[in-house]
């Protein structure tokens, strides 16, 4: 999705900046560290309510998208290649420590959430925004695309219901004055396609596809059953949309989730 020549983040929307400007006091931010920080969406997000001064520093383990990150951000932002659980960071650097969709895709949850916690100054916020796929609602004119898609979740090594669990591993580590905020993500594919429309639907992949990549916890014979429904589905998806009448609607829960570092904090993680 695009505004203005940039890329916009297709999992936020930007009447909610406020909210999180509020609830992360981010007027009040220096130096910030977004953590598996991508190509850049979440800190972008924030960086439109940072103030001019503000330093961001962004990290993920993953070069390619560290240096797609670098081509869309100018000034104040620096982006490093480093392991989540092992930050490049002395003690007490950071004003705000922050994460996006990573805390449910990592298997060491407690080692990341430490670390983040050791790189956070005295009073520093460390917070998370994590979804609740477990719990999306979904409506689709192809009969039994949503079906498909929340088996093929269900093999996922992701924690997909994290989003809810964040505030308890906030408190299990030791930080202080947890707080969580909640809101819903609505995507809409519907006819006339847009733009926008049709980057979701060129870009999305095949049903059969993610079939064929992800199942791995069913028979063989139970997978090409499958596989076949998904072709299926794929080819009437193909077929609505060439006749502009395929129609899908996502909502999808997610959880904002903070805490703030004590004299007292003491991560379960035998680092700090």
């Amino acid at each position: 999705m695009t505004k203005n020549g940039k890329e916009e983040d297709p999992l936020w929307d930007r009447r909610l900046d406020k909210i999180i400007d509020d609830f992360l006091h981010l007027g009040k931010c220096d130096l910030l560290l977004d953590v598996g920080c991508g190509s850049g969406f979440w800190m972008r997000t924030l960086m439109r309510q940072l103030t001019g001064t503000s330093n961001t520093i962004g990290i993920d383990y993953d070069k390619s998208r560290i240096l797609s990150a670098r081509k869309g951000f100018k000034r104040r932002t620096e982006f490093v290649i480093a392991d989540a659980q092992a930050l490049p960071f002395k003690d007490g650097t950071f004003d705000i420590v922050t994460c996006r969709r990573l805390l449910m895709n990592v298997k060491h949850k407690d080692e990341v959430l430490g670390e983040m916690i050791r790189v956070s100054r005295f009073r520093g916020i460390c917070s998370c925004v994590e979804p609740d796929f477990k719990n999306i609602s979904e409506f689709s004119s192809v009969q039994k695309e949503s079906d498909i898609y929340k088996k093929i979740e269900s093999d996922s090594e992701a924690d997909l219901e994290f989003g809810p669990k964040a505030a308890s591993l906030f408190l299990k580590n030791g930080l202080q004055e947890v707080d969580v905020w909640s809101y819903c993500m609505t995507n809409k594919t519907l006819p006339p396609y847009g733009n926008v429309e049709m980057n979701r639907l060129h870009g999305s992949r095949s049903l059969e596809d993610a079939t064929k990549k992800l199942l791995t916890n069913i028979s063989r014979k139970e997978k090409k059953a499958l596989m076949m429904s998904a072709s299926k589905i794929d080819e009437e998806r193909k077929k609505q949309i060439k006749q502009n009448k395929y129609s899908k609607i996502e909502i999808i829960p997610f959880v904002v989730t903070k805490g703030t570092k004590s004299k007292t904090t003491t991560s379960t993680y035998s680092k700090l």
